[in-house]
């Protein structure tokens, strides 16, 4: 998907969305206001709030040496690390040749249960820890081409950008508990 996507959203959600973003357009085209859409998608990271944090409840299970569930855990999404989301929104004040134009945020795509599997990995748990998400992988993705050229977001940590998250969310569930 580009960033013209969704002219005919499919949810309330996507109808909101659509419709802010439509009023930043007007007041960009007729102020000549510098704006911009940055759309992040999950946006992973260790939150100061640790109980936010993507995959916290995985890390926490594992710890107890609870299994984790498919089930608990269901479906995926496109992810992307709060760094990236950081310098995007910087550039996108910066950099002029962003103002009237929407960014998709969004480095790869994962199921929930991969912060479990590169969680349990790290605590040098069996595999067997986590329930495999065997689903297909989702069928739509972003188009990259805007924030990595014009805000020079190269969006590209991918699974080894999960994985170190997990190491450091794990660190952090850790030294929090002690």
């Amino acid at each position: 998907m580009d960033e013209d996507h969704p002219l005919r959203p499919r949810s309330l959600y996507g109808a909101y969305k659509a419709a802010i973003e439509a009023h930043l357009w007007a007041f960009h085209h007729t102020y000549g206001i510098h704006a911009v859409a940055v759309r992040p998608a999950a946006v992973y990271g260790v939150d100061p709030c640790l109980e936010r944090s993507h995959g916290y409840q995985q890390v926490r299970k594992l710890l107890h040496s609870e299994r984790v569930s498919k089930a608990d855990f269901p479906g995926g999404g496109k992810w992307v690390h709060v760094d990236d989301v950081a310098l995007a929104i910087v550039r996108s004040l910066e950099r002029d040749a962003a103002a009237g134009k929407p960014f998709h945020l969004a480095d790869c795509y994962a199921k929930f249960t991969r912060l479990g599997e590169h969680a349990a990995g790290f605590l040098g748990l069996p595999q067997t820890m986590v329930e495999p998400d065997t689903a297909p992988a989702a069928m739509n993705t972003f188009d990259k081409t805007a924030a990595r050229e014009i805000l020079g977001v190269p969006l590209s940590r991918g699974d080894n950008g999960l994985k170190a998250y997990a190491a450091d969310l794990v660190n952090a569930v850790k030294a929090n508990a002690e």
